[in-house]
């Protein structure tokens, strides 16, 4: 893991954030892989394996991107959270066109 201490120390965590306490080292969770970009860590209530989506506002309950991986999709319980049938779960490719989509617009 990279140590990240000089990057990090120019940027303050939101209060409340669970993920920003978690990417900063302020709780017991054990971050797996870490660059200046990106942090990875495991979900302490997993629902699934592996499958990837992001929670969109304003279902999410951080406000920031975060993503998601989740599955296989045959092992979940039932958690419409995640269900990408639903407007509450989006998928990768989907984000992608959006974020696209926003970037064009405001070159405008």
């Amino acid at each position: 893991m990279e140590n990240n201490t000089e990057e990090k120390s120019m940027l303050t965590p939101k209060d409340g954030c669970i993920f920003c306490s978690i990417a900063y080292g302020k709780t017991n969770q054990t971050v797996c892989f870490e660059t200046n970009d990106l942090v990875i860590f495991h979900d302490h209530l997993p629902k699934a394996h592996c499958r990837f989506g992001f929670h969109w506002p304003p279902f999410n309950s951080v406000h920031h991107l975060h993503m998601h991986i989740l599955g296989p999709k045959q092992l979940m319980s039932f958690n419409l959270m995640f269900d990408p049938r639903f407007h509450i779960f989006r998928k990768v490719e989907r984000v992608l066109d959006d974020l696209k989509k926003l970037k064009i617009e405001r070159k405008k």
